[in-house]
C-alpha cells in the first residue's frame, strides 16, 4: 500500500513539474499574441484577457497538486505507524530497523525526487524543482520556485531575451543599485536578481521566498568577484528596509542551506 502510494507522489511530482515549466511558456505565447494581433490592427483585448487568465488558472492547479501530495503523504505516516515490526522465519518479532538520528546541528531537510536535499520549509517549492546545477557543466538553467507573500508563485528561469520583462526589470534593479552597464548585462539574466526586482518593482510585495536548485553567485562559487547575486541582494535588501527575500538551496555536497537577507522575518 504504501509503495503505491508512494508511486502515485512521484506521479504528481511529475506533473507539478510540467505544470511548472509550461508557465514561462504561457507568458510568451501571451506577448506574442499582443504583438501580432496589434500589428495586425485587429481588437486584442477579447485574445489577450483569455491568455492572461491561462498562468492563474495553472499556478491554482498548482497549489491543488501540492494540497493532494500532502494529504497522500500524510496518510503515508500514519500507515507507517501503524504497521506491526517484521517477523523473520522463526516467527519472533523482529525490531524495525532505528535510523540513527541526524547530527544535532544539523537542521531538518527534506530530499526532493532528484535526490537533492533542501530546507524542510522549502519542501513544496524544492518539489517541482529540476535536479541541482552542476558548477562547472554546461547547458544548464537555474531554476526558482518563489513564494511571494506567502503564495506560491510561477517558477522563474535563468537567461532569456533583453526584452523580456524580467530581464527589463531586473536591468532597472542593476541600474539603480549602482553596478556598471558591463555588469548588469551579465548579472540581469540570474534567477536570483530577476526575483529582487519582482519584490522591489510592485510595493505591495513583501517577502519573497524561493527555492532554487543552485546556490547564489559568490557563496559558493566567485566568492572573490564583486558583481556577484550575493552582493546584488545585500544591496536590494537592506536589514532596515520594509522587504525580504529569503533562498532555500543544496550545496554542491547537497547539504541544505538558507540565506536571508533585508528585514528580520519574525
Amino acid at each position: 500500500m504504501i509503495e503505491a502510494l508512494l508511486g502515485a507522489v512521484k506521479k504528481l511530482d511529475e506533473a507539478r513539474q510540467a505544470l511548472g515549466n509550461a508557465l514561462p511558456q504561457l507568458a510568451e505565447t501571451e506577448a506574442a499574441y499582443g504583438q501580432a494581433l496589434s500589428s495586425a490592427g485587429y481588437e486584442a483585448e477579447e485574445v489577450l484577457e483569455i491568455c492572461a487568465s491561462v498562468p492563474p488558472k495553472a499556478t491554482e492547479h498548482l497549489g491543488e497538486l501540492l494540497a493532494v501530495r500532502g494529504k497522500i503523504m500524510d496518510y503515508v505516516d500514519d500507515l507507517r505507524g501503524q504497521q506491526e515490526p517484521a517477523s523473520d522465519v522463526t516467527g519472533k518479532a523482529v525490531a524495525a530497523p532505528v535510523r540513527p538520528p541526524a547530527p544535532a546541528s544539523a537542521p531538518p531537510s527534506y530530499t526532493n525526487p532528484h535526490g537533492d536535499t533542501y530546507p524542510k520549509e522549502a519542501a513544496e517549492l524544492a518539489a517541482s524543482l529540476p535536479p541541482r546545477c552542476t558548477h562547472g557543466a554546461t547547458g544548464q538553467k537555474t531554476v526558482g520556485v518563489p513564494r511571494v507573500n506567502g503564495q506560491l508563485a510561477p517558477p522563474i528561469r535563468s537567461g532569456g531575451r533583453q526584452d523580456d520583462p524580467q530581464v527589463v526589470d531586473a536591468k532597472k534593479l542593476l541600474d539603480n543599485l549602482g553596478f556598471t552597464e558591463k555588469q548588469a548585462d551579465f548579472l540581469k539574466y540570474h534567477v536570483e536578481v530577476k526575483a529582487a526586482a519582482l519584490a522591489q518593482k510592485f510595493p505591495s510585495v513583501e517577502r519573497v521566498e524561493m527555492a532554487i536548485n543552485n546556490t547564489p553567485c559568490g557563496t559558493e562559487q566567485f566568492k572573490d568577484y564583486w558583481a556577484v547575486c550575493d552582493r546584488v541582494l545585500t544591496k536590494a535588501f537592506p536589514p532596515d528596509g520594509t522587504k525580504s527575500l529569503t533562498l532555500h538551496g543544496s550545496y554542491q555536497d547537497n547539504r541544505p542551506f538558507s540565506k536571508h537577507y533585508g528585514r528580520p522575518v519574525t
